[in-house]
């Protein structure tokens, strides 16, 4: 699997000694992606979209912990999930500004634009 250049490989696996070390390296693997980098992924189903209301790294943070319980309720309220085709369609079309961070097997990704609204 080819992942774009600005993004890690699997950063999850990567020794952390604590919580906020696991945050700190998400933080810093966190990167502006563009559409044509999240396409070959999002054709494979391995794209989650993280709502706007949320903190992209804290996600990662959960997902990588298998934070089950928040996940749930993330879903739940509609934040975050499989990237739907109509925000992938909006994605193309339009100037997302669109951030991600790699969680193996999964890269999720955040519209920061202004226009951008919460699902929740």
């Amino acid at each position: 699997m080819n992942l774009p250049m600005n993004l890690p490989r699997d950063p999850e696996n990567e020794p952390c000694d604590a919580p906020m070390d696991r945050w700190a390296m998400f933080l810093g693997q966190t990167a502006p992606i563009g559409w044509a980098q999240i396409e070959p992924f999002f054709a494979r189903g391995q794209v989650i979209h993280v709502g706007s209301s949320l903190d992209l790294v804290e996600v990662a943070v959960a997902v990588a912990e298998d934070d089950k319980s928040r996940v749930a309720d993330w879903m739940s309220a509609g934040v975050f999930g499989l990237l739907p085709t109509e925000i992938a369609r909006h994605w193309v079309s339009d100037t997302a500004d669109l951030w991600g961070v790699v969680v193996t097997p999964w890269v999720l990704v955040q519209d920061r634009s202004p226009s951008d609204k919460p699902a929740a």
